[in-house]
């Protein structure tokens, strides 16, 4: 019922839309558990949620939402790594593979590249879809609480007795934006006491979601991404002091610590373990780049064509930049990078700007975090892709600062030069006077 009522509220406020999307992976598996029709039709919620958010841009339109949307180099340098991963397939040395994975990509990166932009370039819109994440996201959160849970992830069907389970990963990653919305605006409004309690029980549920699933990269790219960038934004927004928010994450960090072991969850998360998934990263990073600089200069520019990992490695090789390296040479690698440093650029000239307000600043802040959170995800799994929010939030920054910047100057009075007549002679004023007038 409240995503019914929030998907009506869309269509006057588009930022509803994008916490919605922002939900899709965590929410689908919430509903999907022992209901054959969404289990059998996996991409009936994706394609819902992708067809209002265009209803919510296309009713934005009319009101004048979009009056200043531009294209900003992060979206369009997106677009270009995208289009160079469609080309490569002329000479990918798997095409079957290329194909299968650009066509199963297709729906999710037009959603997230091309729809969410429009509702993510307006900093009001993207202060409506943080709030929809964290209340929404509790719920969805406490739903998943509640849920028959294996060995890992939620459980949504069983097949001849064998259990079939959601992605953990996929509701951990989900977890922790929830995790970022909630302590950003605990620091961001003080003033209801009841509601900042609230938010705190949610930032537990959410660390607590992420340790159940074992998700060990999920949380340690919690803790780094909001130690490096909450006093971060505090200090550039607010101007508050840095030491309650690194009190505070290292209280959450010893609970989750506790959890780990009372609750006996501790085998994923021993060093044995850690060390041995990362062992088997980095072997097939290495045999992946070590295939691609063997193959000769035009191989070192272009790359071996996207999704070419599955066939040389058996999978994608857990590490979007070796894997863009690899896949689209040189060309893509540059384009990561300057998309990467596009954002960053952007991000923080934005929140050292003093002529925008604080609270949107800490908006902005709130998305960086989120960008920077799924950068370091970005590290240990998933592909180019298969990471649409990594390259939703980028853009989305680069988008809502322009939009901002934009309407800032729209405010401002137009200065005109005053006329200087008072040190004029009269007789000089008066062109008559000067035989000008013929």
């Amino acid at each position: 019922m409240v995503a019914v009522f929030l998907a009506y509220k869309s269509k006057d406020r588009m930022g509803y839309a994008l916490g919605l999307m922002w939900s899709m992976y965590a929410w689908e598996q919430l509903l999907q558990q022992g209901n054959s029709f969404l289990l059998q039709r996996s991409s009936f919620i994706n394609i819902g949620l992708t067809l209002l958010a265009i209803g919510a841009v296309l009713l934005a339109y009319p009101r004048g939402e979009l009056k200043y949307f531009r294209f900003q180099m992060p979206h369009l340098t997106v677009i270009c790594l995208l289009t160079l991963a469609v080309a490569s397939s002329l000479w990918t040395v798997s095409p079957r593979d290329t194909e299968e994975q650009l066509i199963t990509a297709a729906p999710y990166l037009f959603a997230f590249v091309i729809v969410c932009p429009f509702l993510a370039q307006n900093p009001k819109a993207v202060n409506d879809a943080i709030t929809v994440t964290i209340y929404f996201g509790a719920l969805v959160l406490v739903g998943l609480l509640f849920s028959n849970f294996g060995v890992r992830g939620v459980v949504l069907a069983k097949v001849a007795g064998v259990e079939i389970e959601g992605n953990p990963l996929a509701t951990a990653s989900y977890a922790g934006i929830v995790a970022i919305c909630s302590g950003f605006s605990v620091y961001n409004d003080r003033s209801n006491k009841v509601l900042m309690l609230v938010k705190l029980a949610i930032i537990i549920l959410a660390l607590w979601t992420v340790v159940r699933s074992g998700s060990r990269g999920q949380m340690i790219a919690l803790v780094v991404s909001t130690l490096l960038m909450l006093p971060l934004s505090a200090k550039l927004t607010v101007k508050r002091s840095t030491v309650i928010p690194l009190l505070t994450i290292a209280v959450f960090c010893l609970g989750a610590i506790f959890a780990i072991d009372y609750f006996s969850l501790s085998a994923r998360w021993r060093w044995e373990s850690i060390d041995g998934a990362r062992h088997g990263r980095f072997q097939m990073v290495a045999r992946l780049l070590e295939f691609w600089a063997d193959r000769g200069p035009f191989t070192w520019i272009g790359g071996l064509g996207s999704s070419s990992s599955f066939k040389i490695v058996g999978f994608y090789p857990h590490c979007v930049p070796a894997e863009v390296l690899a896949e689209l040479g040189l060309v893509g690698f540059g384009l990561l990078g300057l998309f990467v440093y596009g954002v960053t650029n952007r991000g923080l000239s934005f929140l050292k700007s003093t002529s925008i307000d604080p609270s949107t600043r800490l908006v902005i802040g709130t998305l960086f975090t989120m960008f920077f959170f799924d950068g370091l995800l970005a590290l240990k799994q998933g592909s180019l892709l298969g990471s649409p929010f990594f390259l939703c939030h980028g853009i989305s920054i680069g988008l809502a600062c322009g939009t901002a910047m934009m309407h800032e100057k729209s405010k401002r009075p137009i200065q005109r030069p005053a006329r200087a007549t008072a040190a004029i002679p009269s007789s000089d004023r008066n062109p008559s006077r000067r035989g000008l007038i013929q």
